[in-house]
């Protein structure tokens, strides 16, 4: 077995087993949503939320009312490998202390580019003014997979 056969066999190996996967967050933004946002019109026959064609994460599930990052990812979040997370540092006015708080995917995930992560009920203090954030997605070793970060996140502290 020659060089460039072996390389090639083991090329293909890495594609087939994933470790060649690569995510990118192609854009993020930092928004405010109110409960009606998520409302839609089956909410009303079916009593349940309908997430559509998105992820959404929450650090309170019963809340839908506060602080989002939204992300569009290069992938579909079904992509990610399993027990992947989604970790967000935010730096919040009223305290000027980091807070990190890490959110397990779910095994079912829709196909889907785009991924809300919301600070929402009692972590969403008083509608606390969010100041820089960083969005990091991980996979269950705690690698990041991909981050995205708000401008402010980099200026000294």
């Amino acid at each position: 077995m020659n060089i460039v056969s072996l390389f090639r066999t083991g090329f293909i190996w890495m594609l087939l087993s994933g470790t060649c996967l690569a995510t990118e967050i192609t854009q993020a933004y930092l928004r405010s949503f109110e409960v009606e946002d998520f409302q839609r019109l089956t909410e009303f026959f079916t009593g349940e939320e309908v997430a559509g064609d998105r992820l959404i994460l929450r650090t309170d599930p019963e809340e839908r009312a506060g602080m989002y990052v939204v992300a569009t990812l290069d992938s579909s979040v079904s992509s990610l490998p399993s027990g992947s997370t989604a970790e967000l540092q935010v730096l919040f006015e009223n305290t000027r202390e980091i807070t990190t708080l890490a959110f397990p995917f779910p095994a079912s995930r829709p196909q889907s580019k785009h991924l809300l992560v919301g600070i929402t009920g009692s972590t969403w203090e008083d509608e606390a003014k969010v100041i820089a954030w960083r969005l990091q997605l991980k996979d269950a070793a705690g690698t990041v997979l991909a981050e995205h970060k708000s401008f402010l996140w980099e200026m000294p502290k």
